[in-house]
Parts: C-alpha cells; structure tokens; sequence
C-alpha cells in the first residue's frame, strides 16, 4: 500500500469540500429564508446657512416617523434640530430591504462612470447585555474620483453608526458635508450657475426611517408612470419662482402622488429633486392633476405613481467635474472598503437627541 501523502490528501480534501458544496448552498439558501431583514427609508436633505458661520451639530436627532406625515412636516422638524438653516429641501428618497452583510444599500450621486458620490447603507445585529437583539445602522457619504473599477478607494466625507428602533427616524449631519458651491452644483444640480448658492454653505442632512415591514411600493414604476402621467385630463404646469427663472436654473422634480378611485391626486410628496426651489411648485401642480378613473379600473386605492417635471438648459454646457476634495469642512480622509460586519461593530457613535416623544 502506498503512504498518504500530503497531495493524496489535498486531492482527498478538495473532492470532499466540492462534494459539500451543494448542501452548504442549501444551508446558505435557508438561512437567507430565516434572516429577518431590515427597511430603511433614507432621505437626503440640503439646508442652508449663511456663509461663515459656526459649524452646524453632527449630533443625532430622533424623532417619531409617523409624525413625519407630509414635505412642511420634515423641513419644519429640520429646521427645528439646526436654527441656523435658512432653506432646506428634500433632494432624494430612497428605499432599502438590507440584511447582515457586507452588502451596502447605495444612492449614487453623479454618473458611475465619472466622478461621483455615494451614500452606502449597512445594518447589523447584535446581542445587548439582558440577551435582547440590537440593530445598528452604519452610513457612509463618500467620493469617488471615477468609476469604481479604476478609482476602488474613495475619500470619506461622513461615517455614522447608531442603534436604530423600528417606526424611528434619525437625522444628522456632519461638517465633512458642508459642500463647496461647485461640488454642489455639479453633482446636485444638473448644472445650474454655481453663483447661484455662492453667498450660503450647503450642507447635506441624512434621515434614515427604520421600518417594522416593507414600505409600500409604487403601484405605477417610472416607465408606467410617464405613460400614466400623459393621460392626465387635467395637468397643470408648476409655476416655478422667479428665482428659478432669473438665475437659470435647470434640473427636474419628481413628485410621489398617490391617486384615489375617481382620479384625482391625495396627497403628494417630493421624492427626487435637482431643483429644490421648485420642490413646492411641483407639487402643488401635482396636487391639482386628474386623470381618467377608467385607468385604475382593478387597482386597490390609492394608487401611487411618480409625476416628474424638467426644465432643461437652453444649450448644452461643458461641465468640469471637480475631483478635489469636496467640502469647506474637515480635511477628508481615505476611506476602506466595506468590510463583514461584525457583531457590535465599533463606528462612531455620536449622541442622540430626541425631538419629540
């Protein structure tokens, strides 16, 4: 009989763990099955502060989501958490179903292929000292000097983590986003004339909304939407602010409505925007729309759908994306990739403060 050698034996190894393969695939199957997952609804804000001033609180703000219940409510509790903002406006909304992995839900700020910006979401779960189960949401804001496949390590504007509860909301912000006029301008607003915002800081303001089950979905997807929004018999344009029309603003509202039976808009809520001076416009417009009750024949109401408006530059300017660092705060630092969470995961953890009980 000849020995076993160690090749035999890395042969022997090799056919035995491709021979498991199937079963751990299986096991890695069901454990997805059984992993309760996590629903956030992030929000990204811009405020606005005189130039100059003092840096606004990177604390953490806590406040009830369903007192959250239309646009004023959000900019009004903002507003309330930082007295020195004089504008603040909703740019995107976005929805994650997340899970314990390294697996970022993302917001892309920018084109991919370009120089960018993305906001990456994680969550974990840990074990608190009376044996109950924590959850712990981790955000980053981070710049990307080009497509990811050439340019893999970003620069790190902001990184938060804290322990979130379901039907919560938590906000904040950081002095790594008080964004120079022209990183704002390029990535944020389609373009518009950077001296526009010369004579204010413009920070970024992130809520995540921690939910207990799966946010409603829209009833109408963005193609659908844009065929329903055609057949609209009664449609309104916004009347945008003369500001938006002095300065030469460009850029598009998308508006979530929600549609009753008879066809006409119940409530409306900005959910993406490259103009917020006509977030209100928009969706004041949206709110007098009406459409033909026949195309909701078979859908439970309210039906949901996104109504976009865009006002579009004159002629095509070149624009020159900055890749230096982007904000007027802190010096920016190299960020690393996304790496397994750990259990209790050590991440800054700045206090929080509520707002409302």
């Amino acid at each position: 009989m000849q020995p076993f050698r160690f090749s035999h034996r890395l042969l022997f190894l090799s056919a035995l763990l491709f021979g498991l393969l199937p079963t751990l695939s299986v096991f890695a199957q069901d454990d997805d099955q059984l992993e309760p997952p996590v629903y956030l609804t992030a929000r990204l804000f811009e405020v606005r502060v005189p130039s100059k001033q003092d840096p606004l609180t990177n604390q953490v703000f806590r406040v009830r989501t369903a007192a959250q219940t239309d646009d004023e409510k959000w900019l009004s509790t903002i507003k309330k958490a930082y007295p020195l903002v004089t504008e603040a406006a909703l740019l995107r909304t976005a929805q994650f179903r997340l899970f314990r992995r390294p697996r970022p839900g993302i917001i892309v700020i920018g084109d991919s292929k370009l120089a960018h910006l993305e906001v990456q979401f994680l969550v974990a779960q840990g074990l608190r000292d009376d044996d109950t189960i924590n959850t712990m949401a981790l955000s980053e804001i981070n710049m990307y000097a080009g497509p990811k496949s050439t340019h893999p390590i970003p620069m790190s504007m902001m990184s938060h983590g804290f322990e979130v509860e379901a039907g919560l909301t938590y906000f904040y912000t950081d002095d790594g986003v008080r964004l120079k006029s022209s990183v704002y301008s390029t990535y944020f607003r389609d373009g518009s004339p950077v001296q526009a915002f010369e004579n204010s800081d413009v920070y970024l303001v992130l809520a995540i909304s921690c939910e207990e089950t799966k946010p409603v979905p829209l009833t109408f997807d963005e193609a659908k939407s844009a065929a329903l929004q055609a057949k609209a018999t009664k449609k309104p344009d916004p009347n945008w602010p003369e500001v938006v029309k002095k300065q030469g603003m460009v850029g598009k509202v998308s508006v979530r409505a929600e549609v009753n039976a008879e066809g006409k808009v119940a409530t409306a809520m900005i959910w993406q925007s490259s103009l917020p001076e006509g977030n209100q416009a928009a969706r004041e417009a949206v709110k007098q729309w009406e459409f033909p009750p026949s195309e909701f024949a078979g859908i439970n109401a309210p039906a949901s759908a996104l109504f976009t408006f865009t006002i579009a530059p004159t002629e095509k300017k070149a624009v020159t994306t900055p890749t230096e660092p982007p904000t007027l705060g802190a010096a920016t630092k190299t960020a690393t990739p996304p790496k397994t969470v750990a259990t209790k995961p050590a991440v800054k953890k700045p206090p929080v403060k509520r707002l409302n009980k």
